[in-house]
């Protein structure tokens, strides 16, 4: 289940450049499954958090305003920037989950949102989000639902017409954590964590105009990618399109979506 000799997506620049626009108008899509992460777990005063691959800093904000203290690590430096600025007290620092550079027994709650699947190794990436977890801590991964529906369709699906145009965008396939939904029980239980939860919570992406959707929707690495192996007009213009049927009668945009925590425990001593 070590998927070293893949090849480790995000890291070609393709999370900086629209980390803003993440943080403006997608992140917050995600406050749902965050506070309920936080409350299961008993996030408050006396308590510290990690977030690996924390993106630009809202599960550590959440966090933090619970009264907690965050931590907080990502591979991209533009995403880093834009969470230092929103957290200038937290210990925030750019590297590698494969090698966290933070001590070990520290955390009550390690969290990993969306970013396990870049990996280079899975089970290396667990096993140091439990070395720095503290004895009956909880490491908590949150990743897209087991049956949708996933917002991310919503903005790729009108995008085929253009790859065909230029073969050399075809996307990458999907990596085993997206492509097999129990993929990732297997590779906490094999890391050694003790499944005790996992749960599905909407997070629905809402936005006030097609502008901001576009910005949000397509901030994410295969949008960043997207534009530019296509052309970002022709992006635009397809992706509007499609988002065409998510249109409410207020001019804005409704794209149901789920997400999906799965909630482990590290061995007391």
């Amino acid at each position: 289940m070590n998927d070293t000799n893949k090849p480790k997506p995000g890291r070609d620049g393709s999370w900086g450049p629209a980390a803003r626009d993440w943080a403006a108008a997608q992140e917050g899509t995600m406050s749902p499954i965050f506070k309920a992460v936080l409350a299961r777990v008993g996030v408050g005063p006396g308590k510290a958090v990690l977030d690996v691959g924390c993106g630009t800093g809202l599960f550590c904000l959440l966090a933090s305003r619970m009264g907690a203290e965050v931590a907080g690590i990502d591979a991209s430096p533009g995403q880093i920037e834009v969470a230092r600025e929103r957290l200038p007290n937290a210990d925030l620092r750019q590297g590698e989950m494969e090698e966290l550079p933070f001590d070990s027994d520290v955390y009550d709650l390690v969290s990993c949102c969306n970013a396990l699947q870049y990996s280079t190794d899975t089970l290396q990436a667990l096993r140091e989000m439990i070395r720095v977890a503290k004895p009956g801590a909880t490491v908590s991964i949150l990743t897209g639902g087991r049956t949708g529906p996933h917002g991310m369709r919503a903005f790729f699906a009108g995008l085929s017409a253009l790859r065909e145009q230029k073969p050399e965008a075809t996307p990458l396939p999907p990596r085993p954590l997206f492509a097999d939904p129990d993929a990732l029980g297997r590779y906490m239980a094999e890391a050694g964590l003790t499944l005790y939860e996992e749960k599905e919570v909407e997070c629905d992406w809402d936005y006030p105009n097609l502008e901001t959707a576009l910005k949000g929707g397509l901030s994410f690495a295969p949008g960043v990618r997207a534009i530019r192996d296509l052309g970002k007009d022709a992006v635009y213009e397809a992706v509007a399109a499609e988002l065409e049927q998510y249109k409410t009668a207020s001019g804005g945009y409704h794209i149901p979506n789920m997400a999906r925590y799965v909630l482990g425990r590290v061995k007391a001593n």
